[in-house]
Formats: structure tokens, C-alpha cells, sequence
């Protein structure tokens, strides 16, 4: 079956969420080194105040899709579980939810056909990282929400026996 194509850009745009966090609230930080490659798995949750995140981050929660752009080859890619802080690395792609469902989105990046794009699009050799204005129009197939729902399910459903 052959699928419209758009840019990631206009259906996935990078936006971090809203929430705003007290300077003393407990609260998620996300680095990239609690990202498991390939899975998207965390291995482990960091709390700490909100004032101790930095500057070079920015707050994100569950209808996120969190990339990293950094050393694209070790193919981190998450749905957080709950709202957080994180690092600039990680681009806070918001899937427009009528038409990209956040799990299918997911499962794309980690594709070995998007890890091979992103590979092929970076500035840098000690720490490369993705250009994301190419990565941007990139072009992602849109299969109907009933179709991304029934990917997902399948891939879920392949990755829960290999585990």
C-alpha cells in the first residue's frame, strides 16, 4: 500500500510542552545516557529539583516523541512516561495528534530506514549530530491513524517476545 508522504516538519514540529515547574519541585531530568539505544527504554529515572536542570534544557511531557540528534547512529528515541526536563540533545518532536500517532512516530525513527537517513545527514565527527533542517524534510509515510494503531501493535507486540 503506498502512503502520502509529508515533512517530518509539519507534522512532528519541534515543541516543548508548556508545563512550567517550580523552582523547587521535584521533577524528572532526562539525559541521554538514561536512554537505552535502540529501544527507547530508560534505564534509570533522575529527580531533582527543577532549579538544578540548567539552561540548556527545556520541559517536555507525554505527547512528546524526544529525539536525539546526537551521535544519531545510537538510535535514541523515547515516549517519556511523564513530564520532565530535558537536554537540548534531545529534540521535543509533538506529533500533530489527527494525523501522527506519538507511538508510530517512535517506531519510524527507530527504523533502520530513518536511522540510515539520519546517519547520512550529520555535521561533526567527534560528536556528530543530525542537520535538522534536512532532518526536518525529511519526508514520513502517513498511513491512517487505523493502520498506524494496528503498526504499532504488531511492532509492540514483535519487541515484547524478542525481550
Amino acid at each position: 500500500m503506498t502512503w502520502p508522504k509529508v515533512p517530518l516538519a509539519a507534522v512532528a514540529p519541534a515543541v516543548p510542552s508548556p508545563i512550567r515547574f517550580e523552582p523547587d519541585q521535584d521533577v524528572w531530568h532526562l539525559t541521554l545516557d538514561q536512554i537505552q539505544s535502540g529501544s527507547g527504554r530508560i534505564a534509570n529515572v533522575r529527580t531533582a529539583p527543577a532549579r538544578k536542570a540548567g539552561t540548556s534544557t527545556y520541559s517536555f511531557d507525554e505527547a512528546h516523541v524526544l529525539y536525539s540528534k546526537l551521535r544519531p547512529y545510537l538510535n535514541k528515541v523515547v515516549r517519556p512516561h511523564a513530564p520532565g526536563i530535558a537536554t537540548t540533545e534531545l529534540v521535543p518532536l509533538r506529533p500533530c495528534p489527527e494525523v501522527l500517532l506519538p507511538d508510530f512516530l517512535a517506531h519510524y525513527l527507530r527504523a533502520p530506514g530513518f536511522l540510515a537517513f539520519a546517519s547520512s545527514c550529520v555535521a561533526g565527527t567527534k560528536m556528530p549530530r543530525v542537520i535538522m533542517q534536512r532532518g526536518w524534510e525529511h519526508e514520513i509515510p502517513l498511513p491512517p491513524p487505523s493502520e498506524q494503531r494496528r503498526i504499532v501493535a504488531s511492532l509492540d507486540s514483535l519487541f515484547t517476545r524478542l525481550d
